[in-house]
């Protein structure tokens, strides 16, 4: 998104821009009859007007006739020099010109063709002029389906269609969804990953300016505001401006969802050292006691690279009363510490790669979603208090030499769960299979998905069974066999040197070999290879699920997902009773004949 906004709905033009600044335009257009038509008396109405000389008016009937013909809407030129005007987000304040589109082009008057110009919206050019009995049947609809229209577009895009008219001002001003990300004002070919500085200050600015400008049309209380998220780099002074607009919203206005992302512009945990950690905390904790209000309305908080104060969590936890998702990236308090966590409302709670040395879920009633990714201690990292309606968990973790397996029947105790990811990191496997026992039948008994990624290559994948013992209704089952050059150490001195455990899998002897499973209806492998554990493997599970429908099998594990799985997945019939449908990948087809 190149439009980087200081005022909404401003006027400059081209001579006093900035390189780069293009946005919305209005391209051809007759000044002698913007001129002419009753404008109200505004800035940039004295502005357009002062370059834009009132003809006068013909007295005889034929000069008057010819006048209208010599006016009627011709094919607009090229836009050049003065004859182009642009709308959008001025980045510097006295370029910005405050006006309300609908004051100099009302709708009758883009309809009647009397003003002929062309409005950029994104990259497609759309002739307002020439858009006829299309565009009338489109102003015809009444506003709720226009605000569904426009609620799909997106905040900043939707902002543009206010050039139309005043009813598509007004329409601006009721959208339910506001979804304001600095990211979007970067210029084009800039990401997070290489933004500079001075850039990533300009974007924030943008971002405070728009937020604030578009709370401020909103008339209070009128229409429910059913997200309002902003996504902003930790920098100066901004996210206390753009959290007092928040507070401010939070109070007059009903929202159902609040969301702040909190940026820092690091890329990955290695990017930020112990010194900014430390800076970075001191200033999110400016910011959360500048903008109580705030924080006491939002539903979601996404926070990274942040070191705490001892109680700094807790106090965040108490007034945030309305929490319902909270993600922490890389978020510690010093030296290994226990974060404790009680909540009334919160349901989706992710902590990745924070240096803790345990998590306790003491009392999250609500709780439905967990993601705990990186712990730094096997002995009880997590302990789950009261957390009745937890349903899916996602555990990702390396695993050392030194570390101990992890039984999940005690990791997981006290739950019952639906949803199961365990993430591996093309490392040693850190679970440790087991017999079926009271405990984890009691975890497993609702299982009904498992997926299990980045499992390292040339293991024997049989461990993965004792799933299937203790989960009786599950029913789909996904693998992923990948060593990730990205994610795991290849140095070998490195490797020694870190404790790196060279034998990665791990083994395990079922107490039935002969058990059937009954509700297993897919298989999904990506990174399969024509190996003698993999084609022993899918024999078993082939022989085990008495009722499995599907297999799939993908030599490719990039990229690997439920979705990709399933989009990639050949077109079938669907098989008879007792019939299973394998789907491979043309590289090993002629290698899986056997199973068949």
């Amino acid at each position: 998104m190149r439009l980087l906004f200081q005022k909404i709905f401003g006027l400059y033009f081209p001579d006093r821009a900035g390189p780069g600044q293009a946005g919305l335009s209005l391209i051809g257009l007759d000044r002698d009859k913007l001129a002419a038509r009753p404008l109200k008396k505004t800035k940039a109405a004295r502005c357009l007007l002062s370059q834009c000389p009132v003809p006068t008016t013909a007295s005889d009937p034929s000069e008057r006739k010819e006048e209208r013909r010599r006016r009627r809407p011709q094919p607009p030129p090229a836009a050049t020099g003065d004859d182009r005007v642009l709308l959008g987000f001025g980045l510097d304040e006295t370029q910005a010109v405050n006006i309300c589109p609908g004051d100099q082009i009302s709708e009758e008057t883009t309809h009647s063709g009397a003003i002929n110009c062309q409005v950029l919206l994104g990259p497609q050019l759309i002739s307002v002029g020439a858009m006829g009995k299309d565009y009338s049947r489109l102003s015809a609809l009444p506003d709720d389906i226009l605000l569904n229209i426009l609620d799909r577009l997106g905040v900043l895009d939707a902002a543009r269609t206010s050039i139309l008219s005043r009813r598509w001002t007004q329409l601006a001003a009721k959208l339910s969804r506001l979804i304001i990300n600095a990211q979007d004002f970067l210029p084009e070919g800039v990401s997070n990953v290489n933004v500079s500085d001075d850039e990533m200050f300009r974007v924030n600015a943008a971002a405070a300016e728009a937020t604030k400008s578009i709370l401020t049309r909103r008339n209070p209380g009128e229409h429910t505001i059913r997200v309002l998220s902003t996504a902003f780099y930790l920098r100066d002074h901004v996210p206390i401006s753009i959290g007092q607009a928040v507070g401010r919203a939070v109070e007059t206005h009903l929202v159902e969802t609040a969301q702040f992302s909190v940026m820092t512009g690091k890329v990955g945990t290695d990017d930020v050292d112990d010194d900014e950690l430390v800076i970075y905390g001191r200033d999110f904790m400016r910011f959360f006691e500048a903008c109580p209000n705030a924080f006491g309305g939002l539903t979601s908080l996404d926070i990274e690279n942040l070191r705490f104060g001892e109680s700094d969590i807790s106090n965040i936890l108490i007034t945030c009363k309305r929490l319902k998702h909270l993600r922490l990236l890389n978020c510690d308090s010093g030296d290994p510490s226990t974060l404790q966590v009680e909540h009334s409302h919160l349901s989706e709670l992710s902590i990745v790669n924070c240096l803790l040395e345990q998590v306790k879920l003491n009392w999250l009633p609500q709780l439905t979603q967990m993601t705990f990714d990186g712990w730094i201690n096997y002995q009880d990292p997590l302990v789950l208090g009261h957390v009745p309606l937890l349903k899916t968990v996602s555990l990702t973790n390396t695993g050392y030499s030194f570390h101990n397996l992890v039984k999940l029947s005690e990791f997981l105790c006290g739950t019952s769960i639906r949803d199961l990811k365990l993430g591996f990191k093309s490392e040693k496997v850190w679970v440790q299979p087991e017999s079926l026992t009271k405990s984890l039948a009691s975890v497993f008994h609702q299982l009904r998905f498992v997926n299990l990624v980045d499992l390292p290559e040339g293991y024997d994948l049989t461990w993965t069974m004792f799933i299937l013992e203790a989960a009786p209704l599950l029913k789909e089952l996904y693998i992923t066999v990948w060593d990730h050059a990205c994610i795991m150490e290849t140095d070998e001195e490195a490797r020694k040197e870190n404790l790196y455990s060279e034998d990665r899998g791990v083994e395990w002897d079922s107490a039935a070999p002969d058990f059937q499973h009954h509700n297993l209806v897919t298989l999904i492998i990506f990174g399969y290879k024509s190996e003698d554990c993999m084609v022993s493997y899918l024999r078993r599970v082939m022989a085990t699920a008495v009722n499995l429908k599907d297999v799939f099998l993908y030599a490719n594990a990039a990229g690997a997902s439920k979705k990709q799985a399933y989009d990639a997945s050949i077109k079938w019939e669907r098989p008879r009773p007792g019939q299973v449908k394998l789907n491979v990948d043309a590289s090993f087809h002629e290698d899986v004949k056997v199973l068949g």
